[in-house]
């Protein structure tokens, strides 16, 4: 088996450790979420990766970061290469505090070989012919057209998604700003940027977080502080309050969530009041908002009624509804107060996008036939969520799906935690799925047992991956049942 060395191994545990430190303590709430342990098979998952019990720890068990990334590093192979060593032509090796999430994405994007790659929410094999025509075939002229032209149609695009109907009784809030960045991840990170007023700054974001986000926070000097989620997955209001400090200067949601697929307008009400009550801002990823497979009344800030008043900074992206190979733009919406800062945030980031992107983007969203395409990939998404669900047989269990272009499997009734669960999925079924004990959650007190995979597939691969899973639920209740 390869193993990652030892001073690749120890890099990652120093980073691991710093992330654990700098977390950010995380707000008293209580936990509620997947509080069983489950049972570990023997001869399945080798002590390197999978889940081993630790001591406990004033009085309660931890199983942080520290403790998992090495194993994980050291094991997660493909190809006959160590996991570790996917990047190294680009990147010079696996860096400390590098997101694995996003490692794990990037490589399997670089290099799918024949494995069934689900980790990542680009829509692939699902663009109709018109769109692959514009992608093959741009007009020889379309260097020559001035970029404000196509940048004008992309930002109107994100004006209509940004203020779009659910504002419910009443008045609306007045039409935010909006400023086009290249990528989702730099709008936050430029958000972020603008939000903070000296290092040390808090930021509270949901346990179970988006990948990317606590790591972003931190090279700006920020300090993270998690608040716990109630039995549903949405955020415990009580445990929220109490992360804020006189330091918070964002409450961070992804709705829809991401990895977890809530949604609620409910909980969004409830942060937007408690955002105003202590004047904080409220950030807000709505990145997979247009894929809404289940047809759900997906609460975006800027479209709501309460939402005057609040400060508050939105990000979406067309990455998640248009799959293009890389073309792609962000979009930061904003309540009034943040327009300066923002665009003066934004210039120090990048002036110029690509042109080819420009024109792609510009002309598919300006075509007829977008809007049915876009409601067609919801549709499509929603039908490869509800054949996975009838396809996957127990001891696996396909959760039930609220929103985005994610569907969770918990492999809980197999005695397995996600990340051993990944691998044997890897290494046995060329299935390429992520563990969502890889998203942070500050101190985690019990092990995760779920994996994340992609609905934006076409419905055949959506069928291979189901017979992939009820084959490894099979093997492994086997290997169990000797």
């Amino acid at each position: 088996m390869d193993t990652i060395p030892r001073v690749a191994a120890e890099e990652v545990a120093r980073a691991a450790a710093r992330d654990a430190e700098s977390v950010c303590e995380t707000a008293p709430g209580p936990r509620q979420v997947r509080q069983s342990r489950p049972r570990v098979c023997a001869g399945v998952v080798p002590a390197a990766y999978g889940y081993n019990p630790e001591p406990a720890v004033a009085g309660r068990e931890q199983r942080t970061a520290s403790a998992r990334l090495p194993a994980v590093a050291g094991t997660m192979r493909r190809a006959g290469r160590p996991w570790h060593t996917w990047g190294r032509a680009s990147s010079g090796g696996t860096a400390a505090g590098a997101s694995l999430m996003t490692l794990l994405e990037r490589h399997s994007y670089l290099d799918p070989g024949d494995a069934v790659d689900v980790t990542h929410g680009y829509p692939e094999g699902l663009s109709p012919q018109w769109i692959r025509d514009y992608q093959l075939h741009p007009p020889g002229d379309f260097l020559d057209v001035p970029p404000d032209r196509y940048l004008a149609v992309i930002r109107r695009y994100f004006q209509q998604f940004f203020c779009d109907c659910l504002t419910g009784a009443g008045a609306g809030p007045p039409a935010p700003g909006v400023s086009l960045v290249p990528t989702a991840t730099m709008a936050f990170t430029i958000a972020a940027t603008t939000l903070m007023r000296s290092p040390g700054d808090e930021f509270v974001l949901m346990d179970t977080s988006y990948d990317s986000y606590p790591g972003l926070l931190r090279s700006l000097g920020a300090q993270v502080r998690y608040a716990h989620r109630d039995a549903d997955g949405l955020p415990d209001m009580e445990s929220v309050r109490a992360a804020c400090t006189e330091r918070t200067r964002a409450i961070v949601t992804c709705c829809p969530d991401n990895p977890l697929g809530v949604v609620s307008r409910n909980a969004m009400e409830k942060l937007i009041t408690l955002c105003k009550q202590r004047r904080i801002t409220l950030l807000a990823d709505h990145c997979l908002a247009e894929v809404d497979p289940m047809r759900a009344q997906i609460p975006v800030v800027p479209r709501l009624a309460s939402a005057r008043g609040l400060s508050y900074v939105a990000l979406a992206d067309t990455g998640k509804i248009l799959g293009l190979g890389g073309s792609k733009i962000a979009a930061l919406a904003y309540s009034r107060n943040w327009t300066q800062p923002l665009e003066a945030a934004a210039s120090m980031h990048f002036f110029q996008f690509s042109q080819y992107d420009l024109y792609l983007l510009a002309t598919i969203l300006s075509d007829s036939r977008f809007s049915p395409y876009r409601q067609g990939l919801s549709t499509q998404m929603g039908s490869n969520y509800l054949r996975l669900r009838e396809k996957v047989q127990p001891p696996l269990t396909v959760e039930p799906l609220g929103a985005g272009c994610f569907a969770l499997v918990d492999a809980a009734g197999l005695g397995l935690d996600d990340v051993s669960y990944a691998r044997l999925l890897q290494e046995e079924h060329q299935v390429l799925v992520v563990p969502v004990s890889w998203f942070p959650a500050g101190a985690r007190t019990e092990p995760q047992t779920r994996v994340r995979v992609s609905l934006a597939r076409p419905g055949k691969l959506i069928i291979r991956l189901g017979e992939a899973l009820n084959a490894s639920g099979a093997a492994s209740a086997g290997r169990l049942a000797r």
